[in-house]
Parts: structure tokens; C-alpha cells; sequence
């Protein structure tokens, strides 16, 4: 059944309701203003007639209160719409808050990794220092063991201090 057809349906049957409300108000009155079996014989009715008239109003009064509940539960039905949707927006952005932190955190990682290949390439290529100092020392006692009786060394020339200091750099001890 579309909705259109429903519509149709709820709205034929709200019509009918209000004839039948009009028509028990008006039965009631009847019914009510005296003594029942009197106005059952005045209007020449059997008990089946008063239990229809009965049936309706238990009808109508069924149909009210679920009317009523219906309305109740759409209103319900609507605010829970209204928090699915603003927990879904919610959820939406946590996950691209989340894809954001995930996309720093990788970057960070890939700058850590970067850093981390560049100080092992700067390890791998360095010079630690004692070798330094030792290469030192040993030019100066070279230097000393090959001092004349005047304390001075005619053939110590700077050349020899350069070929050192290349040893160093190219990583020989």
C-alpha cells in the first residue's frame, strides 16, 4: 500500500469517526436521559441495537487512545531521528577527526624515520672524537721526535699534517 492510498484511508476513516461520535452523542442522549429499558421500548430497540451502540463507543474509544499513542510514539520516533542524526554527526566528525590525528601521526612517523636514517647515516660517517685526539697526539709526537738539537724540524712540513687529517676523514685510524 503506497502512501497516498493510506492517506486516503486514515482520512476516510478520521471522517467516519466523526459521524460515529456525532451519531454516539447523540444515541447517548437518548439512552442515557432515562431509564435504558424504557428508551429501548420508546424506540422500539432489542438489546442488539443498545450492544452495537456500546461496540461503537468502545470503537471510538480504542480508536482515540491508540490515535493518541500513534501521536505519542511519532513525537518519540521524531526526536530519536533528531539524536540518530546528530550522533551520526557527531560520528562523522570523530572519524575525520580520527583520519586527521592518523594523517599527523604518519607524517610524524615518516619525519621520525627520515631524522632517524639521517643520524645513522651522520654515525656511520663521523669521526668520534678520541680518534681525533689520538691522531693529535701522535702528529705532536712525531713532531717532537723529530726535533733537531736546536728544538726545531726542518722537514716537518704541513703536507704531512694534510695527509693526516685526510686518514681522518676517510675513516683510517
Amino acid at each position: 500500500m503506497n502512501n497516498k492510498t493510506s492517506d486516503k484511508n486514515v482520512g476516510g476513516i478520521e471522517d467516519d469517526i466523526k459521524i460515529l461520535e456525532n451519531l454516539k452523542s447523540y444515541l447517548n442522549l437518548l439512552i442515557y436521559e432515562g431509564n435504558d429499558k424504557i428508551i429501548y421500548n420508546d424506540l422500539l430497540w432489542d438489546e442488539k441495537t443498545v450492544d452495537c451502540i456500546y461496540a461503537m463507543e468502545n470503537l471510538i474509544n480504542d480508536y482515540t487512545r491508540q490515535k493518541q499513542i500513534n501521536e505519542e510514539h511519532q513525537k518519540i520516533n521524531g526526536e530519536l531521528k533528531k539524536a540518530i542524526n546528530t550522533a551520526e554527526k557527531e560520528k562523522g566528525e570523530w572519524i575525520e577527526e580520527c583520519q586527521q590525528k592518523d594523517e599527523r601521526i604518519k607524517a610524524l612517523e615518516e619525519e621520525r624515520d627520515h631524522w632517524h636514517g639521517c643520524f645513522i647515516v651522520a654515525m656511520e660517517n663521523s669521526i668520534p672524537k678520541q680518534v681525533v685526539i689520538d691522531e693529535i697526539n701522535e702528529i705532536n709526537k712525531k713532531y717532537e721526535d723529530s726535533k733537531n738539537e736546536n728544538g726545531e724540524n726542518p722537514y716537518f712540513y704541513p703536507n704531512f699534517t694534510i695527509k693526516t687529517l685526510q686518514k681522518i676523514l676517510e675513516g683510517e685510524k
